[in-house]
C-alpha cells in the first residue's frame, strides 16, 4: 500500500475561519509588555505586511477583548464572584488595553480594520515571485476522513 502521509493538492481546501475570535487566549500568562507590544503592532499599521502578521495580532487583540468581556459578563450575570482571581486578572489586563496616549482602545474601529483586511487573499509574496493562485498558509484546511 502507498503512503498516505503526503498531501495531494486536491486535498487542500481554502476556507475562511468560522470565528477568528475563537482563538485561545492565555489570560493567566499575558504580561503587560506582551499586551502593549500586540497593541503597538495591531493598531499602528496602515497596510499589512506581506505575511499579514499584523492581521494575526489584530485577531488576537480582538480575542483578548472578547475573553475579558466573557469574564465580565459572567460576573455581572451571576451576581457572585465565583472566581475572584480571574476577575481581578481580567481587570488588570483591561487596564493595559489602552493606546499610546493612555486612551481606551476603540474596539469598533479595530473590528472595522480587521473586517477590511479579513477578506483579502494575502498572497502578495506569491505574486511577487510570479506564482498565480497561491493560497495563504494560515487559512488552509486539510480534508480528513471525518470531513467526507
Amino acid at each position: 500500500m502507498g503512503s498516505t502521509s503526503s498531501i495531494q493538492a486536491s486535498a487542500v481546501i481554502k476556507l475562511p475561519m468560522a470565528n477568528p475570535l475563537s482563538v485561545y487566549v492565555p489570560i493567566e500568562s499575558l504580561s503587560e509588555a506582551t499586551v502593549r507590544s500586540i497593541i503597538s503592532v495591531a493598531t499602528s499599521f496602515s497596510f499589512p505586511n506581506w505575511d499579514y502578521s499584523e492581521r494575526t495580532l489584530l485577531i488576537f487583540l480582538l480575542a483578548i477583548n472578547e475573553k475579558l468581556k466573557e469574564i465580565e459578563t459572567n460576573v455581572n450575570e451571576n451576581d457572585k464572584k465565583t472566581d475572584e482571581p480571574s476577575v481581578q486578572r481580567a481587570q488588570e489586563i483591561r487596564r493595559w488595553l489602552v493606546d499610546r496616549h493612555n486612551t481606551p482602545l476603540n474596539w469598533e474601529h479595530l473590528k472595522q480594520k480587521y473586517d477590511q483586511i479579513a477578506g483579502k487573499n494575502c498572497d502578495d509574496l506569491a505574486k511577487y515571485h510570479g506564482h498565480k493562485g497561491a493560497d495563504p498558509y494560515f487559512e488552509l484546511k486539510l480534508k480528513t476522513v471525518s470531513d467526507s
